[in-house]
């Protein structure tokens, strides 16, 4: 074999496995670590007997890799090295190297926890952070812990931090293998802000073309827009053009692998990055974005998002050029942007769908994450997303455990909700329909245009006579393997593909599938509908469902926050009493109609959030305060009737709770009464049942129970609601204003008062609003001897002649106070 950077580091590898159980390897791209490593430990003492399983995340990797490993040791596949991915399996009695995807370790862990046949697991491109290498890590390290202290587990790595996998993994050793060192000359192409990614990657492959030499590799993010460049291309005679990306057969992606005699360009997708050499490649087109994978709860999808690339995403490309001498690598974006790129891609357990994983770890017998080691921990609203799916599944018990259908659902290469119909539609007599349809869901993204024009009037069976119907106009041979391979897994033989005339079953079927996306119009003749979870959506315009009474929404988006059902399927209505019988709820619903303003008392038939029927009833007194209290609290309280005497005595107890100590007054502030709202104004709501009611009940009484006896008396004295004045009359202090309390009295009736009142056992002067005989103001004072000596004389001089019949004494402190007029003042 020959030598490669990685056999540097073999002998301290092979040294620390013989002490430790655990330990990591970073090795750069190029360093060959890959095919190398596992032959190197092939012939170990802590391993005889046993075998070394290493995970790939991605199948093209997994089988090259066994393809590689086997021909360097002169054999086939399948023989000491061997491989299993989806669909697909090379590997006997003999093998003692099999190379798998990560979802395949799980499967071999929840039916033979302890591993008895294997004795070392590799953890390859570990950097790529599956959501499906986080949780085989995890359940690894518990089998490890607990049954097999002797089971080795090796991390490799070629661009993550592995100081934190270290220290996660109790400080276990790292071993630093060094990597090619072949000069990459890297050319920054800025690209205008809107541009179109295959026509960019079109000019940068002629730039290539002429400025260097050697094979090409070109990064694009999907398989569209790789056929798009393979179109343009295609004219190129003195090309070799070869697409490679995940759903091609074997074959093809072996062409792409080998050089030709033409000059080759391979177009591929992220697959390329690593774990893959692709021989004569010595340039690198970069596009900079990748599609990449987030779930969206709103639709309850998995999405493939177009998203630019990380840091080291581009390191690991720009490294394709390097491999075997000198290379470049042109960047189709600025250097200002590569310095915005993410340091690393976010690991797929923040953004992926956790139903899976929550499903897994049931399986195992562990309801609780947290028990597990993670590198990076699921959210718990992640977590409590996903057990909800599965609890409507019927997968998981309401306490977390799973059940013996959550068990039948975990066996099967599917999301959780997928199986569901898988199984489902098995016990009522469509298996094969029912794989079929899994098969086509699982592969959304292929999915052709909806039309108008067609006979179906369900959406589902517009997608399956697309694919399977005698007018096929979609063939695809990744469905039919998944097909092929669920009804393997279920024993299913009949072969017949056809769209049931008796439609029951399958509505059934799907009812049981998506029973949280129920769905019934709640205006009628409109694409409007309420859902069984408790959300709204609209139905889409390209939806064939012609707007039924009851329908389920299988997909959903919400381009601009409003959910739109994207996929459904009609559902007669007494399809819901047969499949959920025990699930219907009655329901006395006495509440608030915004429409009649009334409180209106109701018997409802319930299926979750839905409502199916609805009654009149006659409410209790206790349960119609009760919603009319919940009407008020929602409408403000600041809209009741807020007559003069209720602000007067809600502003007084709050002066009083604010100068005085002596008492615990209670809090009369708008929160403060909001938050005990159902204490004092409860007892005063029987009989009011409609908004003019509520509008005409006066909340002074509901205000003063809130005051014992001794607060009430406390408060007459501490904050009086009245004062007398020197002219004898008693005049009411408004406590409503800002400021001090106010006290709007007639000038003529202060004379002889020179100083200034005060309440709050003399705390607080109030503030004096001095008025004219005609009860305008004429000044404002907290200082009755300034206002006599300075500012009197001259309201005197200017009201004398305006109010000639009231007295205006040059004196006023020695003057008799009065409210009279001076005629009235003579003749008493």
């Amino acid at each position: 074999m020959k030598s490669l950077p990685v056999d540097a580091a073999i002998s301290d590898l092979k040294t620390h496995l013989n002490t430790n159980n655990t330990v990591v390897l970073q090795a750069p791209p190029g360093a060959g670590k890959t095919t190398r490593v596992p032959l190197a430990l092939l012939q170990e003492q802590w391993l005889f007997g046993k075998k070394i399983i290493m995970l790939q995340p991605r199948r093209i990797a997994a089988r090259h890799a066994a393809y590689y490993m086997a021909k360097e040791i002169g054999e086939t596949v399948g023989q000491t090295v061997g491989y299993q991915i989806r669909l697909e399996r090379k590997a006997g009695q003999k093998t003692k190297i099999e190379v798998v995807t990560e979802g395949i370790l799980t499967r071999r862990l929840q039916s033979n926890p302890e591993l008895s046949d294997i004795g070392l697991i590799i953890f390859d491109e570990f950097h790529e952070r599956s959501i499906h290498s986080d949780l085989a890590l995890a359940l690894s390290r518990e089998v490890q812990s607990v049954l097999r202290p002797d089971l080795r587990i090796l991390i490799m790595s070629a661009t993550m931090d592995t100081l934190p996998i270290a220290k996660l993994l109790d400080n276990c050793p790292i071993i630093t293998s060094s990597g090619r060192t072949f000069e990459i000359t890297t050319k920054y192409l800025p690209q205008p802000e809107k541009y179109d990614i295959v026509t960019s990657v079109i000019a940068g492959l002629e730039r290539a073309l002429v400025d260097t030499d050697g094979d090409i590799l070109a990064f694009l993010p999907g398989a569209r827009e790789i056929n798009q460049c393979a179109e343009i291309l295609s004219c190129r005679e003195d090309l070799a053009i070869y697409p490679l990306y995940g759903a091609l057969s074997f074959e093809k992606q072996q062409q792409a692998l080998l050089p030709t005699s033409k000059r080759r360009i391979v177009l591929a997708t992220n697959i390329a990055e690593t774990s893959l050499t692709i021989e004569g490649i010595s340039t690198v087109i970069d596009s900079g974005w990748e599609r990449r994978p987030r779930y969206d709860s709103g639709q309850g999808l998995t999405l493939l998002e177009l998203k630019r690339i990380s840091a080291a995403s581009a390191a690991q490309r720009s490294g394709r050029a390097g491999r075997l001498g000198p290379g470049t690598c042109y960047r189709l974006w600025s250097n200002a942007q590569q310095a915005e790129l993410l340091p690393y891609p976010p690991p797929e357990i923040r953004v992926s769908d956790l139903t899976p994983l929550i499903l897994e770890l049931a399986n195992w017998g562990e309801n609780t994450p947290s028990n597990l080691i993670w590198l990076d921990p699921p959210s718990e609203s992640q977590i409590q997303e996903a057990r909800e799916t599965l609890i409507h599944l019927g997968a998981l018990t309401i306490e977390g455990n799973i059940t013996k259908l959550g068990r039948r659902l975990a066996r099967l290469p599917l999301l959780p909700r997928l199986a569901k119909l898988v199984i489902t539609a098995q016990e009522k007599g469509l298996g094969l329909l029912g794989c079929e349809l899994a098969a086509l869901l699982n592969e959304q993204s292929k999915w052709p245009a909806s039309s108008q024009t067609n006979s179906a009037d369900c959406d589902l069976e517009y997608l399956w006579k697309s694919y399977f119907g005698p007018q096929q106009i979609a063939p695809n041979q990744s469905i039919r393997r998944t097909v092929d391979q669920l009804m393997r897994s279920l024993g299913i033989i009949n072969k017949q593909s056809r769209w049931p005339t008796d439609r029951r079953p399958l509505e059934e079927t799907i009812a049981e599938t998506w029973p949280d996306q129920i769905a019934r119009n709640y205006e009628s003749s409109t694409r409007k509908y309420h859902l069984s979870n408790g959300q709204k959506a609209i139905l889409s315009s390209h939806s064939v469902v012609n707007k039924p009474l009851y329908l389920v929404a299988i997909q959903m988006r919400s381009p601009r926050g409003e959910k739109e059902i994207t996929l459904a399927a009609p559902l007669h209505e007494d399809i819901l009493p047969l499949c959920f019988k025990d699930q219907f709820k009655h329901h006395r619903c006495i509440e608030w109609d915004t429409r009649s303003d009334k409180i209106t008392a109701k018997e409802r038939l319930c299926f979750k959030a839905l409502t199916l029927s609805e009654k009149p009833i006659q409410a209790t007194v206790e349960e119609q305060t009760d919603a009319t209290l919940k009407a008020i609290i929602k409408m403000g309280t600041e809209q009741l009737n807020w007559s003069p005497a209720a602000l007067q005595l809600k502003t007084r107890v709050e002066f009083c709770r604010h100068y005085d100590q002596t008492l615990t007054w209670p809090d009369m502030s708008d929160a403060g009464l909001n938050s005990s709202i159902h204490l004092w104004l409860k007892p005063f709501l029987a009989g009011v049942t409609t908004r003019t009611a509520i509008l005409q009940c006066d909340l002074y009484e509901p205000l003063k129970s809130i005051l014992p006896w001794e607060f009430i008396q406390k408060m007459n004295n501490f904050a009086p609601e009245r004062m007398k004045v020197p002219s004898g009359s008693s005049i009411k202090i408004n406590y409503c204003v800002e400021g001090q309390p106010v006290l709007a009295v007639k000038l003529q009736e202060l004379f002889g008062l020179k100083e200034t009142p005060r309440v709050a056992n003399g705390q607080v002067p109030v503030t004096i609003h001095a008025l004219s005989p005609a009860g305008r103001p004429l000044a404002v004072t907290q200082d009755l001897n300034y206002f006599w000596a300075e500012i009197y004389p001259e309201i005197r001089k200017e009201m004398r002649g305006r109010y000639p019949k009231h007295p205006w004494p040059e004196d006023p402190l020695q003057a008799p106070a009065t409210a009279k007029t001076k005629k009235q003042l003579a003749k008493s």
